[in-house]
């Protein structure tokens, strides 16, 4: 009788360590990662001042050093490239189009004319108005002074069916040497006021 009292107290125990131990781990909260890049973002008063460089196809831009090699949810052809800061919630893409594609584009207006550049363009906000549950959409505006291709640009702001928060869209489309490229930069409402000029300076800095 003693020994099954012993036993049975021997089991208690164990059970209420197990739930004490299950409550410490369960009623504390995880740890949370620090978020580097925007405290390196706010030091730097919002700005992007540190670039790197790459190239694609046949140009080269420069972007902030924050972003790496991201998932290539947002593009239309997955053969673009795709940087991104997730720190920061905001997603750079690139993707080229060529002539013939430029001239199918075009063949589309009825004779309407357009250029091909603004054919891809136009194209290009079509199918990304496609993927929104709603949207809103800026005026079409020309690339700004110091880029050294002609172009268009302009802003979509809207909610996806995939994505739970309002995304803003700045897109641009340029050409160089009949190749039509579309960059693409993508943020949350809150973060998209610190990106215009920064999305200007990766155009400014296309060759």
């Amino acid at each position: 009788m003693a020994e099954l009292f012993v036993t049975a107290m021997k089991f208690s125990l164990h059970v209420l360590a197990f739930a004490v131990l299950w409550i410490l781990l369960c009623g504390c909260p995880a740890p949370t990662m620090e978020n580097v890049d925007l405290k390196k973002f706010q030091k730097q008063k919002f700005d992007f001042k540190r670039k790197a460089r790459t190239s694609f196809n046949a140009i080269s831009f420069a972007y902030p050093d924050f972003f790496q090699t991201g998932e290539k949810d947002h593009l239309y052809k997955k053969e673009g490239i795709s940087l991104v800061s997730y720190d920061l919630g905001v997603y750079l893409s690139v993707e080229s189009f060529s002539q013939s594609e430029a001239d199918q584009f075009v063949s589309e207006y009825d004779g309407e004319e357009i250029s091909r550049v603004r054919a891809v363009h136009n194209f290009y906000l079509d199918e990304r108005r496609k993927s929104f549950l709603y949207f809103e959409n800026s005026i079409n505006t020309e690339l700004p002074a110091g880029c050294r291709f002609d172009g268009s640009m302009e802003v979509l702001y809207g909610r996806s069916d995939y994505y739970d928060e309002d995304l803003k869209y700045f897109i641009a489309t340029l050409e160089k040497n009949g190749e039509y490229y579309v960059f693409q930069l993508v943020s949350t409402q809150e973060m998209s006021a610190y990106l215009w000029d920064d999305f200007e300076d990766i155009l400014k800095s296309v060759y």
